[in-house]
């Protein structure tokens, strides 16, 4: 095998090169940066969940209409963002 002048080094694979090392790249981009579509589906049902949410925990901890709108739509647009960027992990069920 030493003598054959061929070593396994030196093979080139078909995803060698520019175009192999632009599909991992654009693989990865996918990866951390969702879909735009897909995103606000899931931000618009995280935020329905969030307001659900907002409005249950605020209900007995504040008196003024102010404070417990102020808080529920903080907790629903935190919800729905982390919706949208986690996706399917977000929904456990």
């Amino acid at each position: 095998m030493a003598g054959s002048g061929s070593s396994s080094m030196s093979t080139k694979w078909p995803n060698q090169g520019a175009a192999g090392k632009r599909g991992i790249r654009v693989l990865l981009e996918d990866k951390k940066h969702p879909k735009k579509p897909e995103f606000w589906i899931y931000f618009w049902g995280g935020l329905v969940l969030g307001a659900g949410l907002g409005a249950w925990i605020s209900w007995g901890m504040y008196h003024s209409w102010w404070a417990f709108s102020a808080q529920t739509g903080a907790i629903a647009l935190v919800t729905g963002y982390l919706a949208g960027k986690w996706q399917d992990p977000f929904w456990p069920w």
